[in-house]
């Protein structure tokens, strides 16, 4: 969390790890889709794997409603842009993340949290990795559904589905 706090994509990992989303689900978010007066994060499209495109959720049930926590509540509100801009961009192109990009901040935040960890660089190289090998974005989204499970609150309760258009335009 200390690195995600000096990290250009620092907050959309945040994101993901406080609201259980996946990478196509936060990077596919617009401004619109952030109801701040309820601490919600509507979530109605993701960024469909390999092609870079918004995608509608497979199902109804996709389309749901995730509290936005007080621990990223006012980095949200401070990053926040105009409804219809990214929630989440490319630091260079000021543009909606691609997957290339999402992967590259991936491998970039894993590397300053490997070396903020003790890690050593050899010409620009990592050696002696402390970071889990395994460690990937969708870890992220099972450690909100553990702490979830940890407080005792059901999945369920902490999403909830949307099923019309609410007064903010959220759909």
């Amino acid at each position: 969390l200390k690195v995600a706090e000096m990290h250009l994509a620092g907050l959309m990992f945040k994101t993901m790890l406080y609201c259980g989303l996946r990478t196509g689900a936060v990077v596919a978010l617009s401004w619109k889709d952030v109801d701040f007066k309820n601490h919600m994060i509507i979530v109605v499209a993701a960024m469909e794997s390999g092609k870079d495109e918004l995608k509608a959720p497979k199902t109804a049930a996709g389309i749901r409603k995730v509290p936005i926590p007080d621990e990223i509540y006012d980095a949200l509100l401070e990053h926040k842009g105009e409804p219809s801009e990214p929630g989440f961009t490319q630091p260079t192109t000021g543009k909606r993340h691609t997957e290339s990009s999402r992967n590259k901040a991936w491998r970039n935040i894993i590397r300053e949290m490997d070396l903020f960890m003790g890690a050593e660089l050899y010409r620009n190289q990592v050696k002696n990795s402390v970071i889990a090998k395994d460690l990937c974005p969708y870890c992220l989204r099972h450690t909100y559904c553990t702490d979830l499970q940890l407080t005792a609150k059901p999945i369920e309760s902490a999403i909830s589905p949307v099923l019309s258009t609410g007064p903010c335009g959220f759909h």
